[in-house]
């Protein structure tokens, strides 16, 4: 089981910008980040499944956890499935991390997450913040216009420091993938 600390970050939703000079000083603008995102980002389509399935996953794979799931999730990456379930919060949150699972188990569950789903390119990588450095995630909806920026911590006062890159909608459970899924 780890915890998950992370902030979230508005980029650009339905034609209107939200990055910040930060944001530039990465990339050189939006439109070149969405560029660079389709080229080198990775397509991830994600499932949510109703709780007893992860429950019944978990036991399947032998899997502990010590939370109470609010949030299942199945994710395919290129090749990879994997599997995930988290408990309920906004900045911080228990989570059972990407469980590599098998395809046949990824297309036994998948039929389940039917309208609950969502699909987007993610380019993952650092970037450095007053000597630090961290990992940025930044996604690109395939079915909307929409564009997010994850940044995760080791601990919640670190993510109270983080320099915005974006709108913060951390606290606002509309961009959690579960509720964007359809």
């Amino acid at each position: 089981m780890k915890k998950e600390i992370e902030k979230k970050y508005l980029l650009k939703e339905g034609g209107k910008e939200y990055s910040t000079k930060l944001l530039d000083k990465i990339f050189k603008n939006l439109s070149e980040l969405e560029r660079i995102v389709s080229k080198r980002g990775k397509i991830i389509k994600q499932g949510y499944l109703p709780l007893e399935y992860g429950k019944e996953i978990c036991q399947l794979l032998g899997l502990p956890y010590e939370f109470s799931p609010v949030e299942v999730r199945l994710r395919q990456k290129g090749k990879e499935y994997f599997f995930t379930m988290k408990s309920q919060g906004v900045l911080s949150r228990d989570e059972l991390p990407d469980v590599k699972i098998s395809k046949r188990l990824f297309d036994k569950y998948w039929p389940k997450t039917q309208g609950r789903r969502v699909e987007k390119i993610r380019l993952a990588q650092t970037f450095d913040s007053k000597h630090t450095e961290y990992k940025l995630e930044v996604d690109v909806y395939t079915d909307r216009d929409l564009v997010v920026a994850e940044v995760e911590t080791g601990n919640e006062e670190e993510a109270s420091k983080l320099p915005k890159l974006g709108k913060d909608v951390t606290e606002d459970r509309k961009y959690k993938n579960k509720n964007l899924a359809r």
